[in-house]
């Protein structure tokens, strides 16, 4: 999920050209730009979200947590 996301970001942002008019608004890519956005981030809560933090935490022993290092 997360990598279908970015992929379709990546390839926007890189094909899409600039977007000068003035007179109009966001183009339909850009907006969908944003769904792509929202679906990385439920696919980040869903997938392996904080689980990275919580191994680096808990990987050493107590004796060398304690100095803080």
């Amino acid at each position: 999920m997360q990598a279908t996301a970015m992929l379709y970001l990546a390839l926007y942002l890189r094909f899409a050209g600039t977007h000068t008019d003035s007179v109009g608004g966001t183009p339909a890519g850009g907006n969908l730009g944003i769904i792509f956005i929202y679906i990385y981030a439920f696919g980040w809560s869903f997938g392996h979200s904080v689980a990275c933090y919580v191994v680096a935490a808990e990987v050493f022993p107590t004796r060398i947590v304690s100095t803080g290092l």
